[in-house]
Order: C-alpha cells, then structure tokens, then sequence
C-alpha cells in the first residue's frame, strides 16, 4: 500500500513518504500495541457496543496502523518542502 502511494518519481505527500518495508515492519508497528487500542476502553474503542462484534471493533483499523507509521517511520520519500502539509 505504501508502495502503491508513491508516484512515478518514488516520491509522495501522502502514504507513500514513509519508508516502511518488510525488513522494518516489526520496528515501525506494534501489532500488540495495535490490538490494546482496539479492545473495549482502548483509543479507538469508542461506541463500541458488542465487544464481541469483531468486524465492527476493526473495522477503519488502517487508522491505527497509519497513526503508528506518522509516529514511527522515517519520511524518506516525501517531495521536497512538503513537510509542513503532507497528510496521511
């Protein structure tokens, strides 16, 4: 997906500025940690009303994952001077 964000030039403002890969996956997202947040009293638990409805807890989960990528991983491949208004 990241990949995918990155226009012809390998560059982005988007998704695709992140430098995630196979080889650093582990070091940017925390899967245990992303799992905490999802679980009833956890960030994005909010209006979750059968704790059992598995589907409906991760359902929009990429936000989870992409808010650890903007706090983990390295902008190697964002388009110069867009720091200030890159979005995920």
């Amino acid at each position: 997906m990241i990949d995918l964000g990155r226009g012809p030039n390998g560059l982005s403002r988007s998704i695709g500025r992140f430098d995630v890969n196979q080889s650093n996956f582990a070091d940017v997202v925390d899967l245990r940690s992303f799992m905490a947040d999802y679980q009833p009293g956890g960030k994005y638990a909010r209006g979750l009303v059968d704790p059992y409805d598995i589907e409906g807890r991760y359902f929009g989960a990429g936000t989870g994952i992409m808010d650890q990528v903007v706090d983990k991983a390295e902008e190697r491949f964002i388009y110069p001077g867009s720091q200030e208004t890159a979005q995920p």
